[in-house]
């Protein structure tokens, strides 16, 4: 009711190009020698908004790293105690976004937990979730809906992106049919289609001079970059 008389425009077409990932996994070390937990990011490959397997991928997402039985939860806290909590988003925006998993581990496990953060996020990418870990995330994302669509400004916000995007609307009005619906056959081949378990970049927050050696002998990456973190925009205007 409230913009009932305002104008309805066509939806505004962005032309916004494409950044390519480059090839092979890199580290980037944000030096801070005072930190004793190392915050730790992986980023590859998200989707674009309007991708159409979208809704899919972010129910394997959520089984894969968005609830506390999830796998990364549960290989990360649970069996080893590297950190007390991990989450995984896939993002979307007018141009490709990022898959990131951050979490953030003890200065003497950063290593080992990096790797098998590359190590489960290829899998992710190459498999897939289990059909164990699918049901249990359909029954969270279901049960929690309600949460998301209490207020006002919950329920106006993915509108609006529908209305200045141009996207579809049926992902917002059928939401639980399409949850309820979703089989894991379709939803793994979209994750293994869109998503990527290489070309990736580990980012660590921490002491560059005790992460980087255990770091490279982990991870094998193909390049290091050390920033200062009192110059960080400074370091990067030169990468």
């Amino acid at each position: 009711r409230a913009f009932a008389d305002l104008p309805k425009n066509e939806a505004v077409t962005y032309l916004l190009g494409e950044r390519r990932s480059g090839s092979g996994d890199h580290i980037a070390i944000v030096n801070r020698p005072d930190r004793k937990k190392v915050y730790t990011l992986v980023g590859s490959r998200g989707l674009r908004i309007g991708d159409d397997p979208g809704l899919e991928i972010q129910i394997a997402n959520h089984a894969f790293g968005g609830m506390f039985s999830s796998k990364l939860m549960q290989e990360i806290r649970a069996k080893r105690g590297y950190a007390y909590g991990v989450t995984s988003v896939v993002a979307q925006d007018i141009v490709r976004e990022a898959m990131t998993i951050t979490t953030s581990p003890g200065e003497d496990v950063a290593a080992a937990c990096a790797a098998l953060l590359g190590k489960l996020q290829a899998q992710f990418a190459e498999r897939g979730v289990s059909g164990r870990a699918l049901s249990a995330a359909k029954k969270s994302l279901l049960r929690g809906h309600a949460f998301e669509i209490e207020t006002a400004d919950r329920r106006l916000i993915p509108r609006l992106d529908v209305e200045s995007l141009g996207l579809p609307g049926e992902v917002h009005d059928r939401y639980l049919e399409l949850v309820r619906d979703a089989k894991l056959r379709a939803v793994n081949q979209n994750v293994r289609e869109k998503l990527s378990g290489g070309d990736r970049l580990f980012v660590f927050v921490g002491n560059a001079e005790t992460l980087m050696g255990p770091l490279e002998k982990a991870l094998s990456p193909d390049s290091i970059t050390i920033l200062q973190h009192d110059s960080i925009e400074a370091d990067l205007a030169r990468v």
